[in-house]
């Protein structure tokens, strides 16, 4: 045999044995999932490319009732590997999110979020093989079910605003996660005076323990309604108690911040968050002062140690190394040090040191203070 012939019988076995491994990557145990899922799409060919364009030019004709012939071509296609047809499956779905639903294409979308994945990547885990579907069709069948139920949703609730129907917040509270995702953006993006009328009833439900905290913390923010705010930061699930407490500027200049912080200090969910947005206001503010002074030795000193701390303030500084050398509480004065720590100027500094040489400095909080200071 020729070493030429020999050449191009080697050449076409190189060319098949790769064209086999792509094929079949995607399976490989232990294969790098990006490697195969870049090897996956290598393999897609003329016909993915095909059925690509065609997707793509009925996505933006929004003709529906064509993508859901098109997906059940794709789904029945056999002149696609299973790799190609669901990276054109997925892809095609996730496209559907921009579209607003029909019932022929609901129910191919319905149908997709059951389907059953052929292309999967194994890797390595630990020692032990893990699985992955390549082109997750299922995930994004349901992703695009929920963003039509949110938009749905959103679109309803838009619409009962702008004819002051109250019976819109029942239908909040029936509705599913997803739903109530949509009629919170409704709410959020209504005018005040559309979302006011709405204050008194989520206040009334929010005390008597109806879910409603989510719609209650958009509309006091849409209306700036600080008592239901201040509703949401007391009654609310933690979660939502949280969001709203986020929210809160004290920088704003608001007469209601302070006392609104005040109320959450005293929830052991919010009452670390709200001392440490009061930091601001320790400097300006004689009453948030005393409230984070006051705060030291509870549950959540630390807190108010850190907000202390933040301003840089020496009258502050002063009062905490007052605190440290003559307070009665070992909790307290152990927070004390704990602010001027963090304050960490040269006069606090100054008074640490004089802290540390002191002839009656506890040796247990001697050991607080750092050692280059003690020196």
């Amino acid at each position: 045999m020729s070493r030429r012939r020999t050449g191009v019988i080697f050449g076409v076995f190189v060319f098949a044995l790769c064209v086999a491994w792509s094929a079949t990557v995607a399976a490989a145990p232990g294969a790098n999932r990006t490697e195969a899922a870049k090897a996956a799409k290598a393999t897609s060919g003329a016909r993915h490319e095909q059925m690509a364009r065609k997707s793509a030019a009925l996505i933006a004709a929004s003709d529906t009732q064509g993508l859901a012939a098109h997906l059940r071509q794709l789904k029945s296609d056999a002149a696609l590997d299973d790799a190609a047809r669901e990276r054109l499956l997925r892809e095609t779905v996730l496209e559907l999110a921009k579209l607003t639903p029909q019932s022929d294409i609901e129910t191919e979308i319905r149908s997709l979020s059951g389907y059953q994945t052929k292309a999967w990547i194994i890797e390595d885990e630990h020692g032990h093989p893990e699985r992955f579907p390549a082109y997750d069709v299922a995930a994004a069948a349901r992703f695009v079910e929920q963003r039509w139920q949110e938009t749905t949703a959103r679109k309803t609730a838009a619409a009962a605003i702008g004819r002051a129907d109250t019976a819109v917040v029942d239908r909040y509270i029936s509705g599913s996660a997803t739903e109530r995702q949509g009629f919170e953006e409704a709410f959020a993006a209504a005018t005040p005076e559309r979302v006011a009328i709405y204050a008194d009833d989520l206040e009334r439900r929010l005390a008597a323990g109806a879910p409603v905290a989510g719609l209650a913390r958009v509309v006091a923010l849409a209306s700036g309604d600080e008592a239901l705010l201040e509703a949401v930061i007391l009654d609310a699930p933690p979660q939502e108690a949280l969001r709203a407490l986020a929210t809160i500027d004290p920088a704003g200049g608001s007469p209601g911040t302070l006392t609104i912080l005040a109320a959450a200090a005293e929830r052991d969910a919010t009452a670390s968050v709200a001392l440490l947005k009061m930091a601001p206001l320790a400097t300006t503010d004689a009453s948030a002062r005393r409230l984070l002074f006051d705060a030291l030795d509870g549950p959540h000193g630390a807190s108010a140690a850190a907000a202390l701390a933040r301003g840089n303030d020496p009258g502050i500084i002063d009062e905490l190394a007052e605190l440290l050398r003559n307070s009665d509480d070992e909790l307290q004065r152990r927070r004390a040090l704990l602010a001027l720590r963090l304050t960490d100027n040269e006069r606090s500094r100054d008074h640490l040191r004089a802290f540390a040489r002191g002839p009656e400095t506890p040796t247990s909080l001697l050991a607080e203070v750092p050692s280059w200071l003690r020196q």
